[in-house]
């Protein structure tokens, strides 16, 4: 961050109100100085805290919050190594809920002057209190259900022991079996056949017929885990045995396959929410940082960072009512609506998915288009217009961007957050290739990429 950058933060530190510039922000944001104090706090931090957001201004976390005074310690080592850390595990209380042990995942990143030194700390704050009970209390519901379906799994036998005449267990024959049992060994009816001759297998397994022996002079229930194979298929079993006499034994058997696939499914779905979470968190704070790079005054900066985050928020409702692919001509016109009017002609090419990563990166990108060529391009004049839209050739997208203007257009004299959003569009889509031009006549921009054909 450069001097000039630098004096569109510095009326945080002579203390105006700048919580309006963070208040859409889709996480809770505080900015603090090198002695720890916070210069900026919006809404939705002092919503976690239970602290009015202008109360945090001047004040440090040890003062304003003691039961969290510890993470003090880790902002002071960003502070002195200079580099950025996520999702720091943070626990502690605060005055929104008085003795009630909450979850934080902070991010911190670190501001510099021109010189390279860190002035400031950037803390991105997510609380996850909620989602971890929700991890315990699946944890809690496992425990139960072993517990539960101890010996009322899908299978359950009752078998009594054959003796040989010295009184040693030879075998064990059916006494009872119900219809799943029965069904899992597609053997019919089971009373009365001796396990030996239906399993040859158990004999060996420690896991059945010698342990079924050793049960028969317990009085606990005990259980295993156990693989069987049938037709080239391999399913996982809990095998729940317990002596009801020191004759017979009741065997329950419960497929735990189907489970452990929820299982599964519960431990992907928990990583997809971490992973967009911490994908949130760093495209806003690249958005805060760029904004305020740009920024002449604060006004600006927080009309920027505002319409920056909106189109970010769409783009994100995208992604939460997809299914993982997201059609073109959504995210066209999720990023364009705002700026609708007759001189921005759209022409939706063929039907085209775009894949998750690449969902963001384009919405922001043609936000950015559309903002610059009001400000700057076609659309600040009276007479320029737009023409945007695509065409497909086998697995190629064409996507081009002509801005038209009567009175001529110099290339800017740096790059601007519309070409990095540009070129970071064209790398997250496959094989994505971009051409800029910054032609007399106006913006010329395409982007070519692989994609697949919708439907």
């Amino acid at each position: 961050m450069t001097a000039s950058e630098l004096t569109t933060i510095a009326p945080w530190a002579q203390g105006i109100d700048f919580q309006s510039v963070f208040q859409t922000a889709p996480i809770a944001m505080i900015v603090l100085d090198r002695e720890l104090r916070y210069v900026a706090c919006n809404d939705a931090m002092a919503e976690i805290n239970g602290i009015p957001s202008p109360a945090h201004i001047g004040r440090t976390v040890g003062e304003l919050l003691p039961e969290l005074a510890e993470v003090e310690a880790r902002f002071r080592s960003v502070l002195a190594n200079g580099r950025s850390t996520r999702d720091m595990r943070v626990v502690g209380v605060t005055p929104k809920a008085p003795g009630v042990r909450r979850v934080w995942l902070e991010s911190i990143r670190p501001l510099r002057d021109a010189a390279g030194a860190v002035t400031h700390l950037l803390v991105s704050v997510q609380e996850i209190t909620a989602l971890e009970a929700a991890q315990a209390s699946l944890r809690d519901s496992e425990r139960t259900f072993r517990a539960s379906q101890q010996l009322r799994a899908d299978s359950f036998s009752i078998l009594r022991a054959v003796r040989r005449p010295d009184g040693q267990v030879c075998d064990f024959t059916w006494e009872y079996a119900n219809p799943s049992a029965e069904a899992r060994l597609q053997q019919g009816t089971l009373v009365g056949l001796r396990l030996l001759e239906v399993v040859p297998g158990s004999r060996e397994n420690p896991a059945l017929f010698p342990r079924y022996v050793r049960l028969l002079a317990q009085s606990a229930p005990d259980e295993v885990e156990l693989e069987i194979e049938k037709d080239g298929v391999r399913r996982l079993y809990r095998n729940s045995a317990v002596a009801i006499d020191g004759e017979r034994l009741a065997v329950a058997m419960q497929d735990l396959s189907d489970h452990l696939r929820t299982e599964e499914h519960l431990r992907l779905v928990s990583a997809e929410f971490h992973h967009r979470v911490r994908n949130v968190i760093a495209v806003t704070m690249g958005m805060v940082a760029q904004s305020a790079k740009s920024a002449a005054d604060l006004p600006g900066f927080s009309k920027d960072l505002l319409r920056r985050l909106e189109a970010l928020g769409r783009a994100q409702d995208l992604l939460v009512t997809s299914s993982g692919a997201v059609p073109l001509e959504d995210i066209v016109r999720g990023a364009l609506r705002p700026f609708s009017c007759e001189r921005l002609r759209i022409r939706m090419g063929p039907p085209v998915l775009l894949q998750e990563p690449s969902v963001v990166p384009v919405a922001l990108a043609l936000n950015e288009l559309a903002t610059n060529a009001i400000k700057h391009g076609a659309l600040a004049g009276p007479e320029g217009w737009i023409d945007f839209g695509w065409t497909t050739a086998a697995r190629e997208v064409v996507l081009t961007w002509s801005e038209t203007s009567p009175r001529p257009v110099e290339p800017p004299s740096h790059t601007g957050l519309g070409t990095r959003l540009l070129a970071d569009a064209a790398a997250k889509v496959p094989g994505g290739r971009l051409r800029q031009e910054f032609a007399p006549s106006g913006l010329q921009v395409e982007i070519r990429f692989e994609a697949e054909p919708a439907g």
